[in-house]
């Protein structure tokens, strides 16, 4: 599962980025940022923090970056399949 990672330049929120790790989002981040405002901002001068799940909403993540269900929901399903047959 990736985690959400929120990503700042100079002050200014670029977005928020799902990723693997810190680096891949910063990257993400960064380059997002050039695409944006032709502004080429090298992705060790962004700073990437991640997101704790439980904060999600109070933090501004969009919904569909987290909506979808979790593998957990998955293999309960799976496993009600199994218990009733």
């Amino acid at each position: 599962m990736m985690d959400i990672f929120k990503v700042v330049y100079d002050g200014d929120t670029i977005g928020f980025f799902p990723a693997t790790t810190w680096c891949q989002a910063s990257k993400t981040g960064a380059n997002f940022h050039r695409k944006q405002t032709g502004e080429n901002v090298p992705w060790e001068h962004v700073t990437t923090t991640w997101v704790n799940p439980k904060h999600y909403e109070q933090e501004g993540v969009p919904e569909e970056l987290y909506a979808t269900p979790s593998s957990t929901d998955e293999n309960s399903s799976v496993e009600n399949d199994l218990a009733t047959a």
